[in-house]
């Protein structure tokens, strides 16, 4: 979804405003260079986030002032080591389910550390789910198949434990009409460079 729409946009942009329409490609043309690179599967979160900002900003083009983002990952934590775009389709996620009945949304990303634990935590002032949603998406996370159209925070969750156990992982609170928050739990591994 998120690259037919970014190409919609693209199609319109190229007749509407082709300098910002060349600058979307070039960013969607970096988004996916960093996205299909297997060489590393893992990177310094600074260097995710700056990749991730391609993808905000295309959905900050999408969606214009309806749509706002913040970031705060300080400078103690941008060597980092996780697994190459893990931000993203808890992003994705909050788009794509916050709006719901909001004209308005904002995401925050943040990032800090606690002993030996790096935490990620992505939230929303959006829509937030129901409890039987939410009861449903806490199942599904946990189990160890998808049989759903629902893979984003699936996906996550295994990626997470393939790489680093079962004691790390993501956990969801939620408040209906009030937002969601998704926080992630990994090892700290630093980046030599």
């Amino acid at each position: 979804h998120f690259l037919y729409n970014t190409l919609e946009n693209i199609k319109f942009l190229i007749k509407l405003d082709p300098d910002k329409a060349q600058k979307t490609i070039l960013r969607l043309s970096e988004l996916l260079r960093y996205s299909v690179d297997n060489e590393a599967p893992t990177a310094a979160i600074g260097e995710d986030i700056r990749r991730i900002e391609h993808y905000l900003y295309i959905l900050k083009l999408r969606f214009g002032k309806k749509f706002a983002y913040e970031i705060d990952v300080p400078d103690d934590v941008q060597n980092c080591v996780v697994p190459k775009l893990i931000i993203q389709p808890l992003i994705d996620n909050s788009v794509k389910h916050g709006f719901g009945g909001k004209e308005r949304m904002k995401v925050s990303i943040g990032a800090h550390t606690v002993g030996k634990k790096l935490h990620i935590v992505v939230s929303d002032d959006g829509a937030g789910m129901d409890e039987d949603t939410l009861k449903a998406m806490k199942k599904l996370i946990r189990s160890q198949s998808n049989k759903t159209n629902h893979i984003g925070l699936y996906n996550v969750e295994r990626r997470i434990e393939l790489l680093y156990g079962s004691a790390y992982g993501m956990t969801i609170d939620t408040e209906g009409g009030v937002g969601t928050t998704v926080r992630i739990s990994l090892p700290v591994i630093r980046s030599k460079l």
